[in-house]
């Protein structure tokens, strides 16, 4: 009798021990659905997020069949929450930086409608402590003639970008100043809150562009520019303005 409940017992045990391989061996059940829609758009401040599957999915915390790609970086931008049977649950980062806003590219492994991308939008709630960085951007640049003139004296906006020196990161330069294709720099010292051109020839020009001195406003998710000019035989104000988001 006490070998029969003995082996009864080994029986048990054994099926159950093949039974955890074989799900270990199995690993996560993949993700049998899509999503409904290609994308959203949340502020940083909103916590915790469900991309929604189209259908109830399997799902498990690390399902390997899930990518991410994009401007936001896991860790310091979002993290993954886990995977329920709904959708897939991120937690995104408030990281009381002014700054553009970022893209969560999701793919999940599977056909049909399998990439959602996330738009996290700043909240800008540190806009007294601008970085160096923050000034690269493409803006609306806009010329005023004349000690404060018209409308009809200005002209304007048109693109302007300007990409951070790699070796200087004081330093901006910009591709089409003046609106005519010239490249022209301009430096950036935070300390004195100031934004100004050092003398220098534009590229595409044979005028000097005379030392000219500026100041910028950091806004909410912006930045707007002023910049006293002297170029071209004139004197006017040369601003711009971006808008983070």
């Amino acid at each position: 009798m006490k070998k029969n409940i003995l082996k009864s017992t080994l029986l048990t045990f054994c099926l159950t021990v093949m039974v955890l391989a074989c799900k270990d061996d199995e690993g996560p059940m993949p993700i049998t659905s899509d999503f409904p829609s290609i994308a959203s758009t949340y502020s940083e401040t909103v916590g915790t997020i469900t991309i929604p599957f189209r259908n109830a999915t399997p799902a498990f915390v690390s399902n390997p069949e899930i990518k991410f790609s994009g401007s936001a970086t896991q860790g310091s931008d979002f993290t993954l929450v886990g995977v329920t049977a709904e959708g897939i649950q991120l937690s995104i980062i408030d990281d009381n930086l002014i700054e553009l806003s970022e893209v969560i590219k999701v793919r999940i492994g599977t056909t049909g409608n399998n990439i959602h991308e996330v738009t996290i939008v700043s909240n800008c709630e540190d806009t007294a402590s601008p970085y160096l960085g923050y000034f690269a951007g493409t803006y609306g640049a806009t010329e005023k003639y004349g000690p404060n003139p018209p409308a009809s004296n200005w002209y304007g906006p048109y693109d302007l970008t300007l990409v951070q020196d790699k070796d200087d990161p004081t330093k901006f330069s910009m591709t089409n100043f003046y609106d005519a294709g010239r490249g022209a720099y301009v430096k950036v010292d935070l300390a004195a809150g100031t934004i100004f051109f050092p003398n220098q020839t534009p590229s595409g020009s044979t005028r000097v562009l005379t030392n000219s001195s500026g100041t910028y406003t950091i806004t909410p998710c912006g930045i707007e520019v002023e910049i006293a000019l002297n170029y071209d035989g004139g004197d006017w104000v040369y601003g711009w303005t971006l808008e983070k988001n």
